[in-house]
């Protein structure tokens, strides 16, 4: 078949000594093309083709942002977020309006992938355009706050409102489940997290204060009622609801080491994701933000179900909507339910994240997986592009790195750390972190 989607000028580079790991990235790729039509991200280009928000975070954060030119693109779409809000400030599931299921996931979705696409932006006038839809939402949310629990709100009172994580290889969160409504609540103050700090960038102080109360509150609360014990964390101990919790940092200080514990201990216990469309990208920034690269690359190396792999051993070159592929609501072989391990493995191995907002400063922490003997990238952040490249050779690693002009780096690597300006590097590291760098 063709690839048909909306006109998007990719911009990334990437090729790894790994066949698989290629087509699992390729197959993001081709996904998200797939599920972008006319202007829009959608589910699914053939059945639904609705713009589910619990997917538009996942593909923005995931792939959207770093492999295509789309800052057109998501300007638009917010915009037909703020269209579709209600006066209630209420977010329905899908934008442009119409039917669907979701949760407090899939109405954050302005929220949250707005912020997104701000870091690697810098656009003000971004975060400008949308903070009154921003701010409504927010105060919808604290609206339906009950001694620190958010609750089902009439919205989402159906059987299909107020959903959890969806599309997950151990079963859905339907929205009167007790893992729904710690899921919509560790969201909640996500969500509230990141509205203080929109509030911050715009000097919005009093707001961010706000919000940010908000958060301290809720998050006492939801410890409190949830909180299993050292070995479980939350709940059960699943992936979903522990990497959602560290996102939005729900645990006392004195507890986050064990939650920290036991969200990698369920990595390795289980050897695969037990997320799905709303929890995934939620397991993917918990392990980049705690130093996980390791364990989530070892999982996308297993081909058994379930997982990206065994869609790659099933011949699949786009992600299918259930991770068993069954034929439920019409078994759909395109579907971004899974939409976004591509920004996980740029992210993992490449260690390139804004140091601030905006890439013109940026850090970069590259990570050299032992699966992989090479790999090189190039990625364009709006200041041109940034390329990198490495390989083993005599048990060292010869790494380079390339900066567009107007860029600056903080460069971190095994043994070393400098500061770079645009240009191009070498750097060699040894089995014993000896670092030999050269200026070309």
């Amino acid at each position: 078949g063709y690839r048909i989607g909306s006109l998007l000028e990719r911009k990334d580079e990437f090729l790894s000594s790994s066949t698989l790991l290629n087509q699992i990235y390729q197959a993001d790729i081709d996904t998200f093309t797939a599920a972008t039509l006319n202007g829009i991200s959608v589910d699914c280009p053939h059945r639904e083709r609705l713009g589910y928000g619990e997917t538009g975070i996942s593909t923005t954060w995931g792939i959207g942002l770093q492999a295509f030119e789309t800052q057109a693109f998501y300007r638009n779409y917010f915009r037909n977020w703020r269209e579709s809000q209600e006066t209630s400030g209420y977010f329905p599931h899908v934008t442009p309006n119409s039917s669907g299921g979701g949760g407090t996931a899939w109405s954050s979705c302005l929220t949250i992938s707005l912020y997104d696409t701000f870091c690697y932006t810098a656009d003000l006038s971004l975060l400008r355009e949308n903070l009154e839809a921003v701010q409504k939402w927010a105060d919808f949310l604290i609206a339906y706050t009950q001694n620190g629990i958010l609750q089902r709100y009439p919205e989402d009172a159906n059987d299909w409102g107020f959903l959890g994580d969806w599309a997950t290889p151990e079963g859905d969160d339907w929205g009167n489940s007790e893992n729904a409504l710690f899921f919509n609540n560790c969201v909640a103050v996500y969500t509230l997290m990141l509205t203080a700090k929109i509030a911050d960038i715009l000097g919005e102080n009093e707001m961010a204060v706000k919000y940010r109360a908000h958060c301290n509150m809720m998050r006492r609360a939801i410890h409190q009622k949830f909180y299993r014990g050292q070995e479980e964390g939350y709940l059960q101990g699943e992936q979903r609801y522990l990497a959602a919790a560290l996102c939005a940092g729900i645990a006392p200080e004195t507890e986050k080491k064990n939650i920290l514990q036991a969200f990698v201990a369920s990595l390795q216990r289980k050897g695969y994701l037990d997320s799905g469309s709303a929890g995934t990208v939620f397991v993917f920034r918990a392990a980049l933000e705690n130093g996980l690269q390791d364990q989530i690359c070892r999982i996308l190396q297993r081909t058994e179900y379930p997982g990206y792999g065994y869609f790659i051993a099933q011949g699949q070159n786009t992600w299918p909507e259930m991770w068993d592929m069954r034929d439920v609501y019409g078994g759909s072989r395109i579907h971004t339910c899974y939409t976004g391990v591509a920004g996980f493995i740029i992210r993992a191995l490449t260690g390139i994240e804004p140091l601030k907002y905006g890439m013109r400063e940026m850090k970069i922490a590259p990570y050299f997986p032992r699966m992989l003997d090479y790999l090189t990238t190039g990625y364009d952040y709006g200041y041109g592009k940034v390329r990198t490249s490495w390989h083993r050779e005599n048990k060292r690693i010869l790494y380079q790195i390339e900066l567009p002009t107007n860029t600056t780096a903080r460069l971190f690597l095994p043994g070393h750390s400098s500061v770079l300006l645009s240009g191009k590097y070498n750097f060699i590291v040894d089995d014993k972190d000896n670092m030999n760098d050269s200026n070309e």
